[in-house]
Order: C-alpha cells, then sequence, then structure tokens
C-alpha cells in the first residue's frame, strides 16, 4: 500500500493526492458522466473531501496515482445518509465502527489485466486497515455491475436493499463485514501471506 493520509499529513503526498483528484474526474466524470463538481484544474474533489476523510492510495516510483478509495466515518457526513438513503431498505447503518467505501478507482493508464489485481489489493488493505483501527463493518454503493462482482468477491457481503435506478443508471448499497477470515481470503487470492497495509 501506498499511503494512508489523513488531516495529519496531507502536505506529505500533495503530488499523490493531486494525481489521484485527478483520475477520479477522468474516470467518474468524463468516462462515467456523473455529474461531479470539478476545478478549473481538471480535479475531482466534492464536499466529502474534508479532514473527515481517509485515503488509501497506492503511486508507483513517481508518485503517479495507481488506485485510490476514500473512507468516511458515518457518524459524520457521508454519501449513503445525505444521497443514498433509500436504497437500504432498512435505513443507512451508522455508527462508530462503520465507516463508508466511496470513489474507489485505478487509474486509466494501467492495463486491464492489472485492474483487479489492483483493485483487490486496495480492498485488502482497507480490511487491515479496519481491523487495526476497530472498524467493524464498511457500506457504500455502487453501479449494478460492481455490486455483483463485490457480493462475489470472496468476503462477508451484503446488500442493503434492491438496486434502484439514478440517473439512467442501477446502483446499489451494500455493507461488508471486516473479519480476519475475509483478509485471509483476499491474501490467499494474491497467493501472499503479507500484508498490503505497510
Amino acid at each position: 500500500m501506498g499511503a494512508v493520509i489523513t488531516k495529519a499529513n496531507p502536505g506529505s503526498y500533495a503530488a499523490q493526492l493531486r494525481a489521484m483528484h485527478r483520475d477520479r474526474a477522468r474516470i467518474f466524470v468524463d468516462a462515467w458522466r456523473w455529474r461531479l463538481p470539478v476545478t478549473s484544474e481538471g480535479l475531482e474533489i466534492d464536499q466529502y473531501d474534508t479532514d473527515d476523510a481517509i485515503y488509501l492510495i497506492d503511486f508507483d516510483e513517481t508518485c503517479d496515482h495507481l488506485a485510490s478509495l476514500r473512507l468516511l466515518p458515518t457518524m459524520r457526513p457521508h454519501l449513503m445518509t445525505d444521497l443514498f438513503p433509500d436504497l437500504c431498505a432498512d435505513g443507512p447503518i451508522v455508527g462508530d465502527d462503520v465507516w463508508e467505501i466511496c470513489r474507489l478507482c485505478t487509474s486509466p493508464e494501467l492495463p486491464p489485466d492489472q485492474q483487479r489485481p489492483m483493485r483487490n489489493r486496495l480492498a485488502r488493505a482497507m480490511l487491515e486497515f479496519g481491523f487495526l483501527f476497530d472498524i467493524r463493518r464498511f457500506v457504500g454503493v455502487t453501479n449494478l455491475q460492481y455490486l455483483s462482482r463485490m457480493l462475489a468477491f470472496g468476503w462477508d457481503c451484503m446488500p442493503l436493499g434492491l438496486p434502484q435506478d439514478m440517473d439512467g443508471v442501477p446502483v446499489g448499497a451494500f455493507v461488508v463485514d471486516n473479519s480476519p477470515a475475509s483478509i485471509a481470503a483476499f491474501r490467499a487470492r494474491a497467493g501472499t501471506r503479507f500484508p498490503a497495509l505497510r
């Protein structure tokens, strides 16, 4: 894992954060056509990119972005409660030990055969981070294509309700229960017993 970036250390990773926001614009706005704010410098930055956010970023030796995700505490403003509560049949799950996954992306420059292994590595790092800091569940929203993949990832993942159409795209909410078994499953898939988060 390249870095865990919090409000305590953004200055040490300014280049990596900038590259991440650039790729978020290229993927979510340019390719997926999401209606999201983009700065004049071509960076996708929204109202949830605050001091509450924690970023897991993998990057190469030139500090260019390879893959990343954003984690938000559910006891603070986050997407699920603010924008997608109707996707949860019993209402959004919140708590001190529940965090939201969002803006997971891989660089469009990565070859297709490296995209999935990089996402798996990022997911493994997320679970390890959660285990270290007593995060017991992760929640999120994704399109139906990725939701199907997430449910088949080999971890303890469940839908929170029926998928719904959002701006012509079917999306669904999910919850992942964090556990040593899930971490072990991802390490086995990667063919290693060593952590992704270092």
